[in-house]
């Protein structure tokens, strides 16, 4: 993983969890910083973070109704040129190595296995797969390089 430096950008958020909803077990926090300035191309991942959260004690002060803070750094090579940035967040409950996938999204690119377009990797970066039980962003976030927002999350 390359190292920092000063040029890069740093986008800090606080994910939201509706009143009852955080989980108090461990869970997995992805989030995804995505350059959607083409408006008729795939977004691409310019930074991202995943964090296993560990499960909220019974005997703690830790208000599960809080926001969950989150930081994720963008390489100043991504953030070259005009670009508009979007924050995505997921959240599994669980073990992160746990395999929950089922069946396949038909929106996905390889679902239709007649289209014949295998999708480009964004690097080394995994989109993570949403199931059931999952906790989702919504809505466009449109983030600033150096910039802060807060992500409500949604249970699918």
């Amino acid at each position: 993983m390359p190292e920092h430096t000063d040029r890069d950008a740093t986008v800090t958020g606080v994910i939201e969890f509706a009143p009852g909803e955080r989980p108090t077990g461990p869970f997995t926090v992805t989030v995804l910083i995505e350059d959607v300035s083409k408006a008729d191309a795939p977004s691409t991942i310019v930074g991202h973070s995943r964090t296993e959260i560990p499960a909220l004690a019974a005997d703690t002060n830790s208000d599960a109704a809080a926001g969950l803070p989150v930081t994720v750094t963008v390489p100043a090579d991504a953030l070259k040129g005009i670009r508009l940035l979007n924050l995505r967040i997921h959240v599994r409950e669980g073990s992160p190595d746990t395999e929950v996938r089922q069946k396949s999204d038909s929106r996905e690119p390889l679902a239709h296995v007649a289209a014949g377009e295998r999708p480009q990797p964004d690097s080394a970066i995994e989109r993570p797969d949403i199931t059931e039980g999952d906790f989702v962003s919504t809505q466009s976030h449109p983030v600033l390089p150096k910039g802060s927002v807060r992500v409500p999350v949604q249970r699918v």
